[in-house]
C-alpha cells in the first residue's frame, strides 16, 4: 500500500473510489438521505456540563474498554488487543489528539491531553478505536478512510454503551461533541473535499478522509454490533470492501430533480427570459444549501442580477429542460482568464453542470475555480 499520498487522485486510486461515487455520497447527505448521527431515546432533562470521573486511564477501564468490548462480542483477540495499547501525555496540551503506530508486533501509543470532559472521552475512544484497529489489523496497513471508520464507530459504540447504561446527562454531552464536530467535518470538510476532487492536480489532506468515514460510519451503525465489527477492524488492507459506499452512493438517485422545466422565452420576451433565469438560480441556491442560501434574498438576489447584467451566468439544463445547476464568474480580459466564482448543483450533477459550463464558455486558457473557505482560495476548475 502507498504509504505517502501527495494528490487527491492518489487518495481516490488507494480507496478503490472515484469522483462520481464521492459526489454522489456527498449529495446523497446534502439531500438528507443519509444519517449523520445515532438515533438514540433522549430523558427530558436539561443541558449539564458532565465532567467524566477520573483520570484517563480510570476512564479507558470504566468505559471505553467495556464499551468497545461489549460492541465487538466480548472476544477474547478483541480484549488482548485491547490490553496491548500504551498511553502517553504530550509536552504540550495543545497538541491534537493522536496514535502512533510503532509498526507490526509493537504496541501502539494513544497521545493525548486529558481534561476530564466529555469531549476528552470522546478523544480517547476514537483514539483508542484506532489502536484497537492496529492491533487487530497485525500489520496489514488499512486505507486511512477506512480506519477512520473504524475511529468513528469507536465513538458511537461509546455513546450506544452510556445510553445502554442509562447514563444520561453523559449521553447529552457526548452528542453535544458529536454535534459540534460534525460541523467541521460535514461542514468546511466536506466543501473542502467537494471540491478538491473536481479538480485536476489538488493536493492531498488528511482531512479529506474524515466526511464519507463520518457518513460511512453511521450507515454502518445501523446494523448493530456482531462479528461484521471485529471483521471490519481485522481487515486492514482490505477493509474497503466492508463499506457500503455504493449503497450510500445510491441514495443520491432517490434524490429526484422536482423542478419544472424551463421554458423557452422568444427573442421579443428578453424580460420574462431573465426574471425565469433569476427563478431557476435563486430555486437551485435555496435547494443546494451550501454558504450563499443562508444570505439574505436580497443580497443574493442582487448578485445574481449583477452577473446576469454582466453575462457571467450560465444554467445547465437537464434532457427535460429542467435546471440542474448554476455558475457565475468573473472575467478578466486582460489576462485572458476566467475565475469561477459559484457552482451549485443541488441534485448531484456536478460533473455535468461542469461539462455544460466548459462547452459554454469555450475557453483555451485557463479556468480557475473560488472558494473563500477553502486552504487555497483559488484553483485550477480545469
Amino acid at each position: 500500500m502507498k504509504s505517502t499520498l501527495y494528490q487527491v487522485s492518489e487518495w481516490l486510486a488507494l480507496h478503490g473510489l472515484n469522483p462520481e461515487l464521492v459526489q454522489d455520497i456527498i449529495s446523497a447527505y446534502r439531500a438528507s438521505e443519509l444519517r449523520t448521527t445515532p438515533a438514540f431515546s433522549m430523558p427530558e432533562i436539561s443541558a449539564i456540563e458532565h465532567k467524566a470521573s477520573g483520570d484517563q486511564h480510570a476512564a479507558f477501564l470504566a468505559i471505553v474498554q467495556p464499551a468497545l468490548l461489549g460492541a465487538l462480542n466480548d472476544s477474547a483477540s478483541v480484549k488482548a488487543a485491547l490490553a496491548k495499547i500504551a498511553f502517553v501525555a504530550p509536552s504540550d496540551n495543545s497538541q491534537t489528539p493522536h496514535v502512533i503506530d510503532h509498526g507490526h508486533g509493537r504496541t501502539p501509543t494513544v497521545s493525548m491531553a486529558w481534561k476530564n470532559d466529555a469531549e476528552s472521552l470522546m478523544h480517547l475512544t476514537h483514539e483508542v478505536a484506532h489502536a484497537l484497529q492496529i492491533n487487530l489489523s497485525q500489520g496489514n496497513k488499512m486505507p486511512p478512510l477506512a480506519r477512520e471508520v473504524c475511529a468513528f464507530l469507536g465513538e458511537l459504540t461509546l455513546m450506544a454503551y452510556v445510553h445502554r447504561h442509562g447514563l444520561a446527562s453523559l449521553l447529552r454531552a457526548l452528542l453535544d461533541v458529536w454535534h459540534s464536530h460534525n460541523t467541521r467535518y460535514l461542514g468546511d470538510d466536506l466543501e473542502h473535499l467537494s471540491e478538491a476532487i473536481l479538480t485536476d492536480g489538488t493536493a492531498y489532506h488528511y482531512r479529506q478522509n474524515y466526511p464519507i468515514a463520518r457518513l460511512v460510519a453511521c450507515e454502518l451503525f445501523t446494523q448493530g454490533t456482531g462479528p461484521w465489527l471485529e471483521a471490519l477492524f481485522a481487515s486492514g488492507s482490505d477493509a474497503m470492501a466492508h463499506l457500503p459506499i455504493a449503497h450510500m452512493a445510491n441514495a443520491a438517485g432517490r434524490r429526484a430533480n422536482y423542478l419544472p422545466a424551463l421554458p423557452m422565452s422568444g427573442a421579443d420576451q428578453p424580460a420574462l427570459g431573465a426574471y425565469r433565469s433569476l427563478g431557476a438560480m435563486a430555486l437551485l441556491e435555496i435547494e443546494y444549501w451550501n454558504g450563499v442560501s443562508e444570505a439574505p434574498l436580497g443580497d443574493v438576489y442582487q448578485g445574481l442580477l449583477q452577473h446576469m447584467q454582466k453575462q457571467t451566468a450560465f444554467i445547465a439544463l437537464d434532457r427535460h429542460h429542467r435546471p440542474l445547476g448554476y455558475a457565475t464568474w468573473e472575467q478578466a480580459p486582460e489576462a485572458n482568464r476566467t475565475t469561477l466564482t459559484r457552482q451549485a448543483a443541488p441534485f448531484g450533477d456536478q460533473l455535468e453542470l461542469q461539462k455544460a459550463l466548459s462547452r459554454h464558455l469555450q475557453h483555451d486558457a485557463g479556468v480557475a475555480s473560488r472558494n473563500a473557505r477553502s486552504a487555497r482560495p483559488e484553483q485550477e476548475a480545469w
